[in-house]
């Protein structure tokens, strides 16, 4: 997964420097710009899930490599010639989801606590933003 990770950070960044570009190149987008971010609490809430999820929880993460694998995955995996190395590509990566799977149980317990510890020093944006959040987290370290 580290490639596929740097590769949509770059997609990531790549989006941003065309945002803030349009946003000082064309007053119309800037003026779609400036209406997303005047509806407030509820584009803050949405834009949140981005990162966040429903419940909170960052399987929102879950999503997006589901979208990678899937939706861009299939236009890779079209051709005959690419097939074996996609499905190679899929199954592998759905291996090291499954090995970072158990990290949510009580076996795992010390594995977790290095997890969240690690997370917490990255200073990762939003990681424990919210009280809510931060509180879950700090209880997810004691699971």
């Amino acid at each position: 997964m580290d490639k596929i990770s740097k590769h949509f950070k770059i997609s990531v960044e790549h989006l941003l420097i065309v945002d803030k570009f349009f946003a000082r190149y064309d007053q119309k987008y800037n003026d779609y710009r400036n209406k997303l971010n005047n509806l407030g609490r509820a584009y803050e809430e949405f834009s949140k899930m981005f990162y966040l999820g429903k419940n909170r929880r960052q399987m929102i993460l879950g999503d997006l490599l589901a979208y990678i694998l899937v939706s861009r995955g299939c236009m890779y995996g079209y051709t005959k010639a690419n097939r074996k190395a996609y499905l190679k590509i899929i199954l592998y990566t759905i291996n090291q989801l499954l090995l970072q799977g158990p990290t949510t149980t009580k076996e795992m317990i010390d594995v977790r606590k290095d997890l969240m510890e690690t997370m917490e020093q990255a200073g990762l944006p939003g990681f424990l933003r919210m009280k809510l959040q931060s509180s879950y987290t700090k209880e997810q370290k004691l699971f």
